[in-house]
């Protein structure tokens, strides 16, 4: 599928981060065995992959491992959404997920945490978000909202705000990655 640096991309290793992506993100109760992709959506994998293997390699490169305290209160956090261990089974078989496979992406998750801190020192500041930002964000949006008032909204659109400035964060460090690796896709396998 592709080479980044020196890690070789599988077809079959490929096709199994797509459905590990679909059914981390689905919002469905149940998902598909096997779900098929658009090329587009494969594209979009591929370059979410990609990226997360650039990440891998500069982690690496800055010896940076995720404490397992923190990767087991991300796992902890998500368990206590449900009401018992039944309930959390019945919720990763439907989605055909394991414990494993949260525990991959809570791992990637504190990987980013962690590069984003020593890479951008100021990402606190960065991400300190003003009232009027929020409040132009309500007014430019507003018809979206259902008559909710800003008040009703504030809590949430300050997150959206914030995961924004954090995907630009991250965009613009992975281009920089991108930049500096060597990248071959090979479109025939898509």
């Amino acid at each position: 599928m592709a080479k980044v640096g020196s890690d070789a991309i599988s077809r079959t290793f490929f096709l199994q981060y797509c459905q590990l992506q679909y059914r981390l993100a689905s919002k469905e109760a149940e998902v598909e065995d096997f779900k098929k992709f658009s090329k587009e959506e494969y594209r979009k994998y591929l370059d979410s992959l990609i990226n997360y293997s650039l990440l891998l390699q500069d982690a690496k490169k800055r010896a940076i491992k995720p404490p397992m305290e923190k990767i087991n209160a991300q796992i902890d956090g998500f368990k206590k959404k449900f009401a018992s261990e039944k309930e959390l089974k019945e919720y990763l078989d439907k989605r055909r997920l394991s414990l494993e496979s949260l525990k991959n992406e809570a791992t990637k998750n504190e990987i980013i945490n962690i590069l984003i801190l020593e890479v951008l020192p100021n990402i606190k500041e960065m991400m300190k978000i003003s009232d009027k930002e929020v409040s132009d964000f309500y007014n430019a949006n507003k018809a979206k909202f259902n008559n909710k008032t800003l008040d009703e909204l504030k809590p949430s659109l300050t997150n959206l705000i914030k995961g924004a400035k954090k995907r630009q964060a991250l965009d613009e460090f992975y281009g920089k990655l991108r930049g500096q690796a060597e990248i071959s896709i090979f479109e025939d396998k898509l």
